[in-house]
């Protein structure tokens, strides 16, 4: 286990000054407990005389810094015998007669806590431990060597006085098997413990001796083996449908608690510990292990993870309704949260609520879901760098993201595509991919993401949570309210705003160059679940303020499928009029209306042609593919072997390989449509387009590609009785099929992997149409 290296101090003739003075409790987040003679709330040590001299403490030291120890000193002042002394740790160093404060604070996810003598001499230290909120880091007893969390923290009083649990062992890292100590201070009490991630009652396992903890590789799986898809549906379940895993990686999870007369008292605390010669070195990505009771999750009425009873009542939406659909507080789980850098270091846990999130991908395997903290459950808030480079580390709620409908492709589009726009005017969630462990059982890899709420902004910019509005599709209020909107809607649809006036106005409402870069960007990755869903703006309500838009969920873009390809006019379908999904009759009036303006066009091409030859180039897209398949390559096997999606390694790579065609291909097509819808003669959307016909009926994507690739029906009639021929640069057929049928509007698919790479002719000939193209394999 890493630790802090303490080295015993060896006293032999000369007494030890203040022998007997020591660190016996400290808080290090005070949010409602012990206040200052200000009223402040501040962290604060507690030190404790056990001993029968009096000690003055004049020149002694507190620190929390391992290389200077006397980093704030004591006054002159004396503690009696059997006594207790609050320090204040505000960071304010101000003394009175009744009250000190030293000039450091308390971090919340530990640091070292060091007391010292007058010559220097390390008198008591306590390795950096996370605390939660308005719970204290105490000694069981006064004076005890174990020391634990408590939630009922005993300022300037006895800690005999609560009833503490020491747990031998924190979470963590172990690359060798142990016993697992539990004490209580109060021995009529007794401890019961789980296993499996359950609350412990009286009915649990009573604990009379230590318990073994080892690698438990060959323990039977309990939750990997619930189906959490429905078995059997219509033909598009077996595109997500639930499979069995085909190896699960296992932790320990040991939960407990202390009962007197048959009730819990204080909390349930939580351990997850990884034993593993090799632990250290088998993930890259941090590990995060959630505890909870199994009812939370597959209960039949009440578990938040399974189809369950809502599927039974509803069934099929096109996608299979279930529980986990269920939405607000009364949905929420309790849980407890533990998270881990790759190298076992203890970053923070604590209890957190849990919710289900998503709508279509909801409906898959492995599932998203929010966390979170609030005051009630332990901590109200993280602190913690868990996003790099983000100037926000204080968070009250995070998503864990299953990559959206991307979960049955790559694992990371929406985040490597918002990577790309960065150099964009646009707010973005921060990303950090993690593995997730769910009652001591690998869950695999999900996307830690920020979540838009009003804690984003509050946390982020300094908005005041009562201060912000945010909206979805059409106005529908998310937080604050919509009044200053619809006033905006109303007048961009009974205004002229090809006139100055007009869009000045509008302009001074909206802010054009944010609108811009979001348009831009759905419109580049070619985005088809949009404009009417994934859609929010918001604005704070400063007179100064202007509504802005945010750009989320890029799932179903950037070569999704035929729908999202890079030959996607998205021009079109960012101004079609349509009222069905993916439009809405309020969800793209301001794109269309401010185009009747000359200005904002003007500023709208100019803006994309530099896109186009800066940030959407393609050299720069493929070194963010390269950079996020590398990141993934070492996690990705035994994800997919939990879930089987995709199928295999190599099936995902071809995925992965397919942004690569899009990133190539992409850049011509969307040209040509900004040429073709805006009429334009210039060289700003000049490309050389090497297969564009604006007349194909049966395009082919992608296009180069593996082997893999699909025929669309473009037309406008069904193709009955066709055949494929396929021709390679020698003029020899290597492939036949005759009586193919594709209705209009759907695609067939094609496999030729075992062809070599290469150019190849494909033709296919019917009494409807016959096309003749060029393939490239490779």
């Amino acid at each position: 286990m890493k630790i802090y290296l303490i080295i015993p101090l060896l006293f032999f003739h000369l007494p030890l000054v203040g022998q007997g003075l020591i660190i016996n409790e400290f808080l290090s987040d005070n949010y409602a407990g012990l206040q200052d003679l200000e009223g402040n709330y501040n962290d604060w040590i507690e030190l404790y005389n056990n001993s029968d001299q009096v000690i003055n403490v004049l020149n002694f030291g507190l620190s929390d810094d391992l290389e200077h120890h006397n980093k704030w000193t004591f006054p002159n002042l004396s503690i009696e015998p059997y006594q207790y002394f609050i320090i204040f740790a505000s960071g304010n160093n101000t003394s009175t007669e009744t009250e000190l404060h030293t000039n450091f604070k308390i971090k919340q996810l530990g640091e070292p806590l060091i007391l010292t003598n007058n010559v220097g001499a390390v008198l008591s230290l306590i390795e950096p431990v996370f605390v939660p909120t308005d719970h204290s880091f105490a000694r069981i007893t006064d004076g005890h060597q174990n020391m634990t969390v408590s939630n009922m923290p005993t300022p300037n009083s006895s800690n005999s006085n609560f009833t503490n649990l020491y747990c031998s062992h924190p979470s963590g890292f172990y690359t060798d098997s142990f016993d697992l100590c539990l004490l209580s201070s109060n021995i009529n009490h007794k401890i019961y413990y789980t296993l499996n991630g359950d609350q412990p009652t009286v009915n649990s396992t009573l604990y009379t001796r230590p318990i073994s903890i080892k690698s438990n590789q060959q323990k039977p799986l309990n939750y990997s083996l619930i189906p959490t898809t429905p078995l059997t549906g219509p033909k598009q379940l077996n595109d997500f449908i639930w499979k069995e895993p085909k190896s699960v990686y296992r932790c320990n999870v040991v939960r407990f608690g202390f009962f007197e007369n048959d009730i819990l008292q204080g909390a349930v605390q939580t351990r997850n510990f990884f034993v593993d010669n090799e632990i250290e070195d088998r993930y890259q990505f941090p590990i995060v292990a959630i505890a909870t009771d199994s009812v939370n999750l597959f209960d039949y009425n009440t578990g938040i993870y399974i189809p369950g009873k809502r599927f039974d009542e509803k069934g099929f939406n096109w996608w299979p309704e279930g529980n986990y659909l269920n939405r607000g507080k009364a949905w929420e789980r309790k849980m407890h949260l533990t998270y881990f850098e790759n190298n076992g270091l203890l970053a923070f846990e604590t209890d957190a609520g849990m919710r289900m999130r998503g709508f279509s991908s909801v409906s898959y395997p492995q599932k998203s879901f929010t966390t979170y903290f609030r005051n009630e459950y332990g901590r109200s808030n993280i602190e913690y760098p868990i996003f790099e480079n983000n100037e926000a580390q204080k968070y009250k709620r995070l998503l864990f993201r299953n990559a959206g409908n991307d979960f049955i492709y790559t694992h990371f589009r929406d985040a490597m595509l918002q990577n790309i726009i960065e150099p964009l005017d646009l707010e973005l969630q921060a990303f950090q991919p993690a593995v997730v462990f769910i009652n001591g059982e690998y869950w695999g890899i999900h996307n830690i993401r920020e979540k838009y709420d009003q804690f984003y902004f509050k946390y982020k910019f300094d908005i005041e949570e009562d201060d912000i509005n945010i909206l979805t599709y059409c106005g529908e209020v998310e937080e604050g309210d919509n009044i200053e909107y619809n006033e905006l809607i109303d007048f961009i649809e009974r205004s002229d705003l090809s006139t100055t006036e007009n869009y000045n106005y509008v302009s001074n409402k909206l802010d054009v160059q944010n609108f811009i870069d979001f348009q831009i960007a759905e419109i580049y990755f070619a985005n088809y679940d949009w404009p009417c869903n994934n859609f929010k703006i918001w604005k704070d309500n400063t007179p100064s303020s202007k509504w802005r838009f945010l750009i989320y969920d890029l799932d179903y873009s950037f070569g999704y499928d035929y729908e999202a390809n890079y030959t996607t006019n998205s021009i079109e379908h960012a101004v079609s009029t349509d009222s069905d999904w993916p439009h809405c009759e309020c969800s793209n009036i301001i794109f269309r209306r401010l185009l009747l303006n000359d200005d904002f066009e003007k500023q709208f091409l100019n803006r994309f042609s530099y896109c186009l030859k800066t940030i959407f180039e393609t050299s720069n897209i493929i070194a963010v593919i390269d950079a996020f398949k590398l990141k993934y390559a070492t996690e990705i096997e035994e994800h997919i072997n939990r879930w089987n999606y995709p199928s295999t390694v190599k099936d995902w790579e071809e995925e992965v390989n397919k942004y690569s065609v899009f990133a190539t291909e992409r850049p011509c097509y969307i040209s040509e449509h900004i040429r073709t819808y805006f009429n334009l003669n210039t060289p700003d959307f000049d490309c050389v387009i090497t297969n564009l016909n604006a007349a194909e009926v049966l395009p082919i994507f992608p296009n180069p590609n593996s082997g893999d690739f699909e025929i669309f029906n473009n037309s406008s009639q069904d193709i009955e009785n066709g055949s494929v021929t396929i021709i390679d640069s020698f003029g020899r057929t290597v492939y036949l099929q005759e009586d193919i049928s594709i209705n209009i509007n759907e695609r067939h698919r094609f496999n030729f992997e075992h062809l070599v790479n290469g150019l190849y002719i494909f033709s296919f000939e019917s009494n409807e149409i016959s096309e003749r193209k060029k393939i490239i394999i490779r």
